[in-house]
């Protein structure tokens, strides 16, 4: 029973973060959120939280259309948002 957790654990934690380059569909707004989509699955991310403040810094000039390789994790507890990490 051990075994199989862990196992769920490590896929579980496959499925939440995701490193690719994403192209800017909703620059940041005033909140700090953005959307960004996966070009080759066409899945589209809403971005509300960084790393650090630096990173959020960059990323508030992004306009529609950039391109950015990033990490995002999947904020818990607050459904499908995501968090942003330097790749």
């Amino acid at each position: 029973m051990i075994i199989f957790m862990v196992i769920v654990t490590i896929v579980t934690k496959q499925t939440r973060e995701r490193s690719a380059s994403y192209e800017v569909v909703q620059p940041m707004n005033d909140h700090g959120a953005m959307c960004v989509v996966d070009p080759s699955t066409d899945t589209v991310f809403h971005v509300v939280d960084y790393d650090n403040g630096r990173l959020r810094q960059q990323l508030e000039r992004f306009t529609t259309g950039d391109s950015v390789r990033l990490t995002l994790d999947r904020v818990s507890g607050r459904g499908t948002v995501w968090e942003a990490t330097w790749q």
